[in-house]
């Protein structure tokens, strides 16, 4: 579809869905969008997820998958408002971020599935309630697992040796309390690197950088310290 300012914009605006002048689009808009739920599903995910979701929303899982994206965009209104161009990446990074904050919570918080229509354009007026636990306990540490797995790997691909000597070098000194030996950075370098090391972290990890609960991050970050930095670097004597 290319840049989706069109159908974003006006909704974001003030547009309302059955605008005659407008509803065409958003329909179109409501179609492509639940084309790549789907497609997050099948490329960032596995069918046991998905079909997690479809016990966890019922058959219409796409449908309140999209409202909650459209709720998001709203949360970030301002932020949205300002892009010059929104192409199906941002899009597809908005839809796995609301994937894996389910996954994160054991679907034990779910968001008021509000539809675009009753939604007060004031985000601080926005309700939330907490449903009822809807998957069963034994699901959540497969979950978990799942998740963490695919975190290694999304950090093994996408950060580079530089990269990934600043990071060990942080999770030595927070998670030990011990200083790495660097093999290529200098101190100033370092800070610099893990400056900008810090936006690829929030790419893979999505809001959950962000938590103030960081117990499923700290399994993941020792995890990447034992198989990752304690086997290519040294502390330093």
């Amino acid at each position: 579809m290319g840049d989706y300012k069109k159908y974003i914009f006006p909704l974001l605006k003030g547009k309302k869905p059955d605008d005659p002048s407008f509803s065409r689009d958003y329909l179109k808009f409501k179609y492509s969008i639940k084309k790549l739920i789907k497609k997050t599903f099948s490329y960032a995910f596995t069918p046991q997820i998905e079909a997690l979701f479809k016990k966890a929303y019922g058959e219409d899982y796409l449908e309140d998958l999209f409202q909650e994206f459209l709720l998001r965009l709203v949360q970030n209104r301002e932020i949205v408002l300002q892009l010059e161009f929104i192409n199906e990446r941002y899009l597809l990074s908005i839809i796995q971020n609301i994937i894996y904050y389910h996954l994160s919570s054991g679907f034990r918080l779910i968001e008021k599935q509000i539809s675009f229509e009753e939604l007060n354009p004031d985000p601080e007026k926005e309700e939330k309630v907490k449903a009822e636990e809807k998957i069963a306990p034994q699901a959540y540490d497969y979950l978990k697992k799942l998740k963490i797995t695919h975190w290694l790997n999304e950090l093994q691909i996408k950060l580079d040796e530089k990269d990934e000597e600043a990071f060990c070098y942080y999770l030595f000194k927070i998670l030990l309390k011990k200083e790495m030996e660097l093999k290529s950075l200098s101190k100033t370098a370092l800070y610099k690197r893990w400056e900008r090391l810090k936006t690829k972290l929030r790419n893979i990890l999505g809001t959950y950088l962000e938590e103030k609960d960081f117990e499923e991050l700290k399994e993941l970050f020792e995890i990447y310290l034992s198989e990752i930095c304690k086997t290519r670097y040294s502390i330093k004597k």
